[in-house]
């Protein structure tokens, strides 16, 4: 399975997981309870991370945090890290700690903020390793449980730890000893009816309203740290609806989709038609298959979607009209001005040119950190390092990159 995107900016919430390596028990003792809780805490204070939630299971652990900058991998390596060096000497071994790379999932307070604490806080009371089957017996097991907030939260013992259990607090009313005894209530209402609140995940990754996960669909479009393993989910958070893309090329070609959406396009229309199943493929695929963008253009197979983008492609490297106006409708649907890239000179097609090898670079290998001694290409390998050195200011003789232009490289999660 492909792993989720890793999401990150100022002022998220998170839901972060991991699990022993191959399952095994993590949390042996206490010492190692209060040796992972001391560690995250106070990496927490070093990178501006506020943790509101947290449950530390026998071999995985919950957090529900939030990060003031956009640095949780920072964060959590950190914390992971000079968690297990420690975890290591103190237990005489080597080796991985945990089975792998933690997992967070964006999340919406605002719709999910209550139900995931009490999902957080109710695991002792679920785990059969930890309670027993009966009602009275969870409850017993949650409100003993000394490794997880939420005795807290209910006012049951102070935490020992700089929790920041304020705004969670705040949908119960407040922080008085009656709005404590609501949150009990509310988790205790969730022993009676279990409730699983990332059914709605998107793309393994974002949990929240639609307005939500388009907020963070925003957030990712211009650039985000390339991982290959999650391209899928990447091309899922950032894809724009066919329709959007639809008027982006109507917009261009100064005519309505009716004219280019039809199997048999008018002669006048079939250029808008080559740029519209390009665009489409490249840019809806994250949330339709070709088959289905297929069948909104006309009727026809997701084969032919798939050569219109290859003709296209060529069509750009080479510098032809259909390129160029698809490197317009390209334009249209970033972030930012809607005006394409200006061609006011030999050297800016130049760029477009080497930017569109770039392109193709990224689509075969799924990344675009290309060698600096790339052999298949050794001018893109060349023209890959000038960029970082000319927006480095470290080139000489270079104009600056423009915005756009740098749009269009973050865009491919270019690495700078």
């Amino acid at each position: 399975m492909a792993r989720p995107l890793r999401i990150e900016g100022e002022n998220l919430w998170y839901h972060v997981l991991n699990r022993g390596n191959e399952r095994r028990d993590v949390f042996v003792d206490d010492s190692d309870y209060r040796s992972f809780l001391n560690t995250f805490f106070s990496c927490a204070v070093d990178f501006g991370v506020e943790i509101h939630c947290f449950s530390l299971m026998p071999n995985h652990f919950h957090l529900f945090l939030m990060t003031r900058k956009a640095n949780l991998s920072r964060y959590m390596h950190c914390a992971e890290s000079t968690f297990c060096s420690h975890y290591n000497v103190m237990h005489e071994r080597v080796g991985h700690v945990f089975q792998g790379r933690y997992k967070a999932i964006v999340v919406d307070t605002e719709e999910y903020g209550r139900e995931l604490s009490r999902y957080i806080h109710l695991n002792p009371a679920r785990s059969s390793r930890l309670s027993g089957p009966d009602l009275r017996t969870r409850l017993r097991t949650l409100r003993s449980y000394p490794w997880s907030s939420y005795r807290s939260y209910a006012g049951l013992a102070p935490s020992a730890w700089p929790l920041c259990a304020g705004k969670i607090l705040a949908a119960f009313g407040g922080e008085s000893a009656e709005c404590r005894r609501n949150y009990a209530r509310f988790i205790k209402e969730g022993l009676l009816k279990e409730t699983d609140p990332f059914e709605n995940v998107v793309a393994q990754s974002i949990l929240g309203s639609d307005d939500f996960v388009d907020r963070i669909r925003q957030l990712m479009r211009p650039g985000a740290r390339y991982d290959n393993s999650a391209r899928h989910a990447r091309s899922v958070i950032t894809a724009h609806d066919l329709r959007e893309v639809l008027l982006a090329v109507g917009a261009e070609f100064g005519v309505q989709e009716v004219e280019f959406a039809k199997q048999l396009p008018a002669p006048q229309h079939r250029s808008a038609r080559r740029v519209a199943l390009w665009a489409a493929s490249r840019y809806s695929s994250g949330l339709m298959s070709l088959e289905e963008i297929g069948r909104r253009m006309g009727g026809v197979g997701g084969s032919m979607v798939s050569n219109a983008r290859g003709r296209v492609d060529a069509d750009i490297v080479r510098g032809a009209p259909d390129g160029r106006r698809a490197l317009a409708v390209a334009a249209r649907l970033r972030p930012g001005p809607s005006t394409p890239l200006a061609l006011s000179s030999e050297a800016d097609q130049d760029w477009i040119d080497m930017y569109q090898r770039l392109v193709a670079y990224h689509d075969r290998h799924g990344h675009a950190a290309v060698p600096p001694r790339f052999a298949a290409d050794v001018r893109l390998g060349a023209w890959v390092e000038r960029q970082r050195l000319v927006r480095s200011g470290e080139a000489t003789n270079a104009r600056p990159l423009t915005d756009r232009q740098i749009a269009l490289l973050d865009d491919l999660g270019f690495g700078w």
